[in-house]
This record gives C-alpha cells, sequence and structure tokens, in this order.
C-alpha cells in the first residue's frame, strides 16, 4: 500500500530545490507538493517503488544520487547497471 502525505519541511525545500513534483521512499510513503497529487502521480511513483524492489534500494539511491549531480550515464538506469 502507498500512502500520499503532503510535503513539508526539508522535504519540501528538497522537492523544490530540483524540480521535482513528488518523492517515493522506502518507507512507502510519497510526498506531494500541494497541487501535484493525482492518480497518474502515483502511478509513476509506484514505478519507483517497484524499481527499490527489483533493483534493491542501494542501486536505486546511487542511481538517484548521480541523477541529482547530473552525471549519470546516458540510458543508464538501475535495472541495466554493470
Amino acid at each position: 500500500m502507498i500512502h500520499l502525505r503532503p510535503a513539508a519541511g526539508v522535504i519540501r525545500w528538497f522537492l523544490k530545490r530540483y524540480g521535482y513534483a513528488a518523492i517515493a521512499t522506502p518507507w512507502r510513503v510519497v510526498y506531494a507538493l500541494p497541487g501535484h497529487e493525482s492518480a497518474r502521480l502515483l502511478r509513476h511513483e509506484a514505478m519507483h517503488f517497484e524499481q527499490m524492489e527489483r533493483d534493491g534500494l542501494l542501486a536505486v539511491t546511487v542511481f538517484a544520487g548521480f541523477s541529482l549531480a547530473d552525471v549519470a550515464p546516458s540510458g543508464a538506469r538501475p535495472g541495466n547497471l554493470p
């Protein structure tokens, strides 16, 4: 089950800073900026939960870090990392 909660505090700052509408957390909570809650967003974030389960939290976290730093290899995704 996925829980949707409004983003506040540091999470809200992070989302705004990096231009995201929401974030999926390992504890199966999606934090979303006000006005961005939708079925489409939940489907998108559900894909991230699937990635965490399939590829492991460490791989997804490392890839997310590279993505934030904008240095991810072209086409790299947690499921096809070397």
